[in-house]
């Protein structure tokens, strides 16, 4: 499996884009001598062709399977927790008046956690049919390119250098005939490059769409309620980093803006220092 889009399509760029990048500037040449035959005589291979070939190159497959794994990781973790809190409420269901209150108090929210790891549960599976998804799609679109480059009989029959000379003086008129023929088979090409490429991005939107609903179980505000539970141990736990592949990077450290201890100081009620006070000797 391939890590990151990119890979894939700059490893069969040449193959993908080599009709492009061997026929465009005869195109040009040839929709210049035969007016009105070109349906795209205005082109451009850096805008019109590399950079929407590559306009699917910037998805990491990579970072959405590691943050499958870290999510199901954190998941696996909870479900424990859940198990620990469980037995350990065994013990709790012996006490009495507020501090029965507030443990049941807080099994309901741990209980409502708990709930809200369970839906997160199917979040790791659509990470990773996301990616395979979008993988599969890049795959099929660079196997679609490939085929524009069987070219017809057409490009063995006739030389486009000598055919573009000819028509440009007026001396043959085959010649032009026969560049009119080149010139419809490069905008049919284009117009087939266009409409997979255009299908490419399509899917993979429709693939985010997906992917962002399941993501949806993420967002439940059961986990919000859930309390600090210190008094039934003192667990860390870590998040996965957000899916999308950034690292996660530390909160600020937010400084407190008192600086000094606020007590008074003995002697000064202000919590001041007193006055330094010098004796002044007699004369």
């Amino acid at each position: 499996m391939a890590d990151d889009t990119a890979i894939l399509l700059s490893g069969a760029r040449r193959t993908s884009l080599g009709f492009f990048d061997a026929y465009l500037d005869l195109y040009r040449q040839a929709a210049a001598v035969v007016p009105g035959a070109a349906r795209y005589p205005r082109i451009d291979f850096e805008r019109d062709v590399r950079v929407r070939y590559l306009a699917a190159s910037a998805i990491a497959l990579g970072a959405l399977r590691s943050d499958a794994e870290l999510l199901r990781k954190a998941v696996d973790g909870a479900r424990s927790s859940r198990r620990e809190m469980a037995d350990s409420w065994t013990t709790l269901s012996g006490w009495h008046g507020k501090a029965r209150d507030a443990a049941e108090r807080y099994c309901t929210s741990f209980h409502d956690a708990g709930v809200f790891v369970e839906a997160a549960s199917t979040v790791p599976l659509a990470l990773h049919a996301t990616a395979d998804g979008i993988e599969r799609d890049v795959t099929a679109y660079l196997h679609q390119l490939a085929g524009l480059n069987q070219l017809p009989a057409i490009y063995q029959t006739f030389n486009l250098t000598t055919s573009i000379a000819l028509a440009r003086g007026g001396l043959a008129p085959q010649a032009a005939n026969e560049l009119a023929l080149f010139i419809n088979d490069f905008d049919n090409r284009y117009y087939a490059f266009h409409c997979h490429t255009e299908n490419l991005v399509h899917a993979i939107t429709e693939r985010y769409k997906t992917m962002k609903g399941a993501l949806g179980a993420l967002h439940d505000d059961r986990i919000q309620r859930l309390q600090d539970p210190a008094q039934f141990g003192n667990r860390t736990s870590h998040r996965p980093a957000p899916p999308g592949g950034r690292p996660r990077t530390a909160p600020p450290t937010v400084k407190s803006q008192q600086t000094t201890d606020p007590r008074p100081r003995p002697g000064s009620p202000t919590g001041t220092p007193p006055p330094t006070t010098q004796t002044v000797p007699q004369s």
